[in-house]
């Protein structure tokens, strides 16, 4: 099993801090920073993650890849996130509409087991982001993927499993609309660019 994150040049911070607490946990991992000069948004750059997860399974073929965000801590042992029986385990959001609840599928941990049925899933996510809409995000096209890969095993990852991993939500830091603003933000506060240890302020 590999830990695997990517990042653009303003996580480099928050890449930094969780690489540290990987390494504290002994665990093995891949980071690659990715230029996303050419993309227009926060939605539209959250969209890379489904090529990106194809590039990890690439290179760490018959491995479990767990893709994750670089806004988050490893706070104890990972290694049972490598023991899922399954094709991907991931965290879902029950939302409620009117009289019915929608699960969201959220991608900030995805456990990615080397399997057929999770190729296919992660070529579906790559083919819906490539079709997805103005707004859209990596989970959105992750949804439709999702429906549309036959067969998929599927675990929900829950308390006290995926406790291992703490998220911070970066994209609550700023505004997501802008990353020049959230990247301004992060250079002139002081306070989270020196305290980044405090859960859902930014590493320096």
């Amino acid at each position: 099993m590999i830990i695997c994150s990517w990042y653009t040049l303003d996580y480099s911070g928050w890449a930094e801090r969780f690489r540290k607490s990987l390494e504290a946990q002994g665990a093995a991992y891949d980071f690659i920073q990715v230029d996303a000069s050419n993309r227009r948004g926060w939605e539209s750059i959250t969209l890379m993650k489904a090529s990106i997860a194809g590039q990890f399974m690439d290179r760490h073929e018959g491995r479990t890849v767990v893709l994750n965000d670089v806004d988050a801590l490893a706070v104890s042992s990972l290694d049972h996130l490598g023991d899922i029986d399954c094709d991907i385990a991931l965290k879902m959001t029950a939302k409620r509409l009117r009289g019915r609840f929608m699960l969201v599928p959220r991608s900030g941990t995805v456990v990615i087991n080397p399997t057929k049925a999770s190729r296919a899933l992660v070529e579906n996510w790559v083919s819906a982001a490539k079709d997805a809409r103005y707004g859209d995000t990596d989970e959105s096209a992750l949804t439709k993927a999702m429906a549309e890969t036959s067969g998929l095993r599927v675990t929900v990852l829950a308390s006290p499993v995926s406790d291992c991993i703490r998220h911070d939500c970066a994209s609550l830091v700023a505004t997501k609309a802008s990353h020049l603003k959230r990247a301004a933000a992060f250079a002139l506060d002081p306070i989270r660019a020196f305290a980044g240890i405090a859960r859902g302020s930014s590493p320096a």
